[in-house]
């Protein structure tokens, strides 16, 4: 009987495990310029530059296949340097210039969402979302993150 038990628990045991490793098998929980690029071309974008901010953190500037222009900015990065470099943190950006501060104003209330943030900086509106990697994402996941934000930044544009 303690040996039906012990198989009967070590069975379970595997049973339970064998998902939990395939959830994780696809999961980031820092991102690299490498891993990012991987997704911008998955959701059909072109990378136009690669660069680091003054701290030394990854900028990647984009265009969408819809046409929409934007930056992935690194935060929560680690001290590594270079392609090295990983970040718990992605800043998705895009920045749409309205020659005036009341122009941008005015097009803030034009602009409804719940799944992006966007403000006036100056004269232009920057439309934003952030996602966190702290825990793990998965790589789907992350691609739907980008979808969202090139869907709904360049909704924005049409309408502002």
């Amino acid at each position: 009987m303690k040996t039906f038990l012990a198989g009967l628990s070590l069975g379970i045991l595997l049973l339970t495990a064998a998902p939990a490793s395939a959830q994780t098998a696809g999961s980031l929980s820092q991102w690299t310029v490498a891993d990012m690029t991987v997704a911008l071309r998955a959701v059909g974008a072109t990378i136009n530059n690669t660069s680091t901010d003054d701290a030394g953190n990854p900028m990647i500037e984009a265009t969408a296949a819809n046409g929409l222009r934007f930056t992935v900015f690194g935060m929560a990065c680690d001290r590594n340097t270079g392609a090295r470099r990983a970040c718990k943190g992605a800043e998705f950006s895009a920045i749409y210039n309205m020659r005036t501060a009341a122009a941008a104003t005015a097009a803030l209330d034009e602009i409804d969402y719940a799944a992006v943030s966007y403000f006036r900086d100056g004269t232009n509106i920057r439309v934003t979302r952030y996602v966190i990697f702290d825990y793990g994402i998965s790589k789907e996941n992350l691609n739907v993150n980008l979808r969202v934000f090139i869907n709904i930044a360049k909704e924005i544009g049409s309408k502002i």
